[in-house]
């Protein structure tokens, strides 16, 4: 009995593993053809390419996509949503997922000069007035 259980048991792991080596290959496909569609300027259909495999994890893909989201490129703009899906693809350590992620953390770091750096003129011309 308790060789038929580890038998199931087995036959289920390899099943398991099957299916994500199917997974994998259909993602890398995905991936692949919407870095081709991307080439030739078609970004819709690159950005419909993507969205499986970065559902499914691949960090490469939820990078490609966080990018056209930010940018809006293929899709309506949207800063947030791209900027956390590169931070998904940044998390699992994708380097030019976490150089986006410096980036953008700098840009909005210093998108707003601290209230010291205003000249008084700027001050008086501004925000003051």
């Amino acid at each position: 009995m308790t060789y038929v259980n580890s038998f199931k048991g087995l036959l289920m792991v390899f099943f398991l593993l099957l299916a994500s080596c199917a997974s994998t290959a259909t993602n890398t496909a995905n991936y692949n053809q919407a870095k081709q569609d991307y080439a030739r300027g078609d970004y819709q259909r690159a950005f419909q390419e993507l969205w499986e495999p970065a559902k499914n994890g691949d960090y490469r893909a939820q990078y490609a996509m966080g990018y056209m989201y930010y940018y809006g490129i293929g899709t309506a703009k949207n800063q947030d949503l791209g900027r956390n899906l590169i931070q998904m693809a940044a998390n699992k350590n994708y380097p030019p997922a976490v150089h986006a992620m410096e980036l953008i953390t700098k840009r909005e770091y210093n998108q707003y000069l601290p209230f010291e750096k205003y000249s008084s003129k700027k001050q008086n011309e501004g925000m003051m007035n």
